[in-house]
């Protein structure tokens, strides 16, 4: 199978959009590639206008069906996905629609909400149990895109203790000691440089603890590691480190000691998020979707639909034996119209600070969630 580049491009391209939009004031976690999969179902079913817009974010034009489906594919090879399509009796869904749509759920909107909460409790393993709660009685249609990741380390942590910035209280730490290899490195762009160790899972996806200096800001961090995805950053491995270097988390220094070392130290730590797409319109290219004056989704049904809400819920959990992640976003429709001997180099790096995370997927460079861990708020307190 093979995937189109620009379609990886078009999915992290969404993704670092919103990382400029975000408050981070708080913990923060979003899935970039989940928006995108549901903005590339509506772009498919759009007409006119609107999918101009939507096609200017997505970068999927008229012929693209089966090139999306192709990804969508791929990526749930490692990262189960899914959606889910609802509509009242008098909406009749096109079948050269559904037919594009991978893992399709269909049926009649339920009055009983719980019949939605058990779709997306199956479809991301228990880790997300409650749908969101934006159906209405104008709503004619709900489409769905579900994304779950669970995958094991390929070299479990241990867990330890550690401290939070300016916290009495203790965590469960995770750290992890390893021969010195690519999977810890310092990437640079431009004028700024951030330390980055990627840990491996066993499957094809991979979690990328990021942070740079203590006064540069997350959204700037997680563009630079973004950057490295995209060949646009230089990334010097820690085989070319040397004693004295340091960005980020990351130091180098000579110890006592016969072999060189990467020693990384991570919080162990869940979290979750809540986000209005609608509230972001052009951002996510909707603006004329949400024009209930019209339709503007020819290709889903000859009904007239418009967009009446997009939203997403997201949680996220890193843990000692591996890393879990869920993702669902809803769209709602209305009508419309070499060291010396006995010296060897140590690579530390020590997540004791806010710091941020990339979810990839290894063979497309492409990135599955993002996070921003700015507080205490989701670790495991130790006595």
């Amino acid at each position: 199978m093979t995937t189109k580049p620009y379609l990886v491009e078009a999915a992290n391209s969404v993704t670092s959009r919103w990382l400029t939009e975000i408050d981070y004031s708080s913990d923060m976690l979003i899935s970039g590639y989940s928006a995108w999969s549901l903005l590339a179902a509506l772009t498919l079913g759009a007409t006119g206008p609107a999918k101009n817009e939507l096609a200017a974010v997505t970068m999927v034009d008229g012929d693209a069906g089966p090139a999306v489906r192709e990804l969508w594919e791929r990526v749930s090879e490692e990262a189960d996905g899914g959606f889910g399509l609802w509509v009242k009796p008098e909406v009749s869904i096109e079948g050269s629609f559904k037919a594009l749509l991978p893992k399709l759920t269909t049926g009649e909107i339920p009055a009983d909400m719980s019949i939605f909460d058990r779709w997306i409790s199956t479809a991301t393993d228990g880790l997300i149990t409650e749908f969101p709660r934006i159906v209405d009685s104008q709503t004619l249609m709900v489409l769905a895109s579900a994304l779950t990741v669970d995958v094991d380390w390929e070299t479990p942590f241990e867990p330890g203790t550690m401290k939070w910035p300016d916290s009495d209280t203790w965590f469960t730490g995770l750290g992890r000691r390893e021969e010195v290899s690519a999977a810890a490195s310092i990437v640079s762009l431009g004028d700024r440089s951030i330390s980055r160790y990627v840990s491996r899972s066993t499957s094809e996806i991979d979690v990328h603890l990021v942070a740079g200096q203590a006064e540069d800001g997350p959204a700037e961090v997680l563009a630079t590691a973004i950057g490295a995805l995209e060949g646009t950053a230089e990334i010097i491995v820690a085989t070319d480190l040397r004693p004295g270097d340091e960005a980020g988390c990351l130091q180098v220094k000579k110890v006592d000691g016969d072999r060189d070392y990467v020693y990384v130290q991570v919080p162990q730590f869940s979290i979750a998020g809540s986000h209005q797409l609608t509230e972001l319109p052009s951002l996510f290219g909707l603006s004329t979707a949400m024009d209930s004056s019209r339709g503007h989704f020819g290709n889903i049904s000859s009904f007239p639909l418009a967009l009446q809400k997009v939203v997403q819920k997201v949680v996220a959990e890193f843990s000692a034996t591996g890393f879990k992640a869920a993702a669902v976003t809803v769209a709602s429709a209305r009508a419309g119209a070499a060291p010396p001997e006995g010296v060897c180099k140590q690579v530390s790096i020590d997540h004791d600070r806010p710091f941020g995370f990339l979810v990839v997927h290894r063979p497309t460079q492409l990135v599955l969630f993002s996070g921003w861990i700015a507080t205490s708020n989701g670790f495991d307190s130790r006595p």
